[in-house]
């Protein structure tokens, strides 16, 4: 029998290429990068030790993006701190912040997903809320205009799921319906078109779905019944249909096989199937797809034949944590 590998319960750490957060013992640490103050250690200071963050105050969760950090505390309130030009830290001003700034006071989050220069964020009674850049319509609010102020999406529906990367966003409600909005400029959203979105459109109706992970251009998500699907962007082979033609309608990937996990990650994607078998294809120029060359792959190549992969089992539960740079499932329960 294969060996069996888990990933890392690393929900409680964050990073970009210029700065990382983490939590220990719900502690929150920073280090790196903190022109912005995205730290949130009071400074601009670049810090090459950990600096604790606001301590007495015990954390759950932490998100990242270039500049800019969002946390979650064990009582279930939201802070930012960092770069705030789009209005992203959703506190109703464009003002960097250098020490964390509540958001929303009052209001109990579960979930909160830091992306280009925008914020989504899904309260604890399933409610939907996005705030910063918004010029694709990727809040799905049905504007273009950003916000500085977290705004409801889709009012009266509940979600468990969210999933954006750069301009577009993804989301499930409970009801596992998938949606998309936003940029859509390879048909990224799956709804047939290249129009952009500013309202979410209901993807594949009739077909209920239970995971999702966007890259910059394209998505990948499985259905309840274990079937995964792309579309978008295609140009080296990361949609694993045996082409490099974009899909603006999504696409089944190896028909016939079942799975329970994929991520997206540039321009290659990798993906676990319910035998645990890892998968790769796209871009292979750095060798990142593991099989040995530095071949392109448009048919999805396993991986360590003969070893079995595990997704980590809170990968399913937001309160649990999730691995944010690997796009784990978003769910709030």
């Amino acid at each position: 029998m294969g060996k069996r590998i888990a990933f890392e319960n690393s929900y409680k750490i964050a990073s970009t290429c210029r700065h990382t957060m983490f939590i220990i013992d719900g502690n929150l640490y920073g280090c790196g990068k903190n022109n912005y103050g995205q730290l949130g250690d009071g400074t601009t200071t670049d810090r090459k030790s950990p600096v604790q963050i606001m301590p007495g105050t015990k954390f759950k969760y932490v998100t990242t993006w270039y500049d800019y950090t969002i946390f979650i505390d064990i009582d279930d309130n939201l802070y930012g701190c960092g770069r705030n030009d789009c209005g992203q830290l959703g506190d109703g001003t464009t003002t960097d912040r250098k020490l964390p700034v509540q958001i929303m006071p009052g209001t109990k989050f579960k979930y909160v997903l830091s992306r280009d220069c925008y914020t989504m964020v899904i309260d604890i009674k399933r409610n939907l809320y996005g705030c910063g850049r918004n010029e694709y319509g990727q809040l799905g609010d049905g504007t273009t205009i950003d916000r500085k102020l977290p705004v409801q999406i889709m009012p009266g529906t509940k979600f468990k799921y969210v999933s954006s990367e750069w301009w577009h966003t993804m989301f499930i409600d409970i009801d596992d319906n998938l949606y998309g909005c936003g940029n859509n400029c390879y048909g990224q959203l799956g709804d047939g078109t290249t129009t952009d979105r500013e309202l979410p459109v209901q993807i594949m109706s009739g077909t209920k779905f239970k995971y999702v992970s966007t890259e910059m251009q394209y998505t990948m998500f499985i259905d309840i019944d274990d079937n995964l699907y792309g579309c978008g962007n295609n140009c080296y082979g990361q949609l694993g249909d045996g082409t490099t033609i974009h899909r603006e309608k999504p696409i089944q990937i190896i028909p016939g096989t079942r799975f329970k996990y994929v991520t997206t990650g540039r321009d290659s994607t990798k993906f676990i199937d319910i035998e645990r078998n890892l998968y790769g294809c796209g871009d292979n120029c750095y060798g990142q797809l593991g099989d040995g060359t530095t071949i392109d792959r448009e048919i999805p190549i396993q991986i360590m034949k003969g070893t079995k992969f595990a997704e980590n089992d809170s990968t399913q539960e937001v309160d649990e944590g999730n691995i944010d740079d690997v796009e784990h499932q978003r769910k709030a329960e």
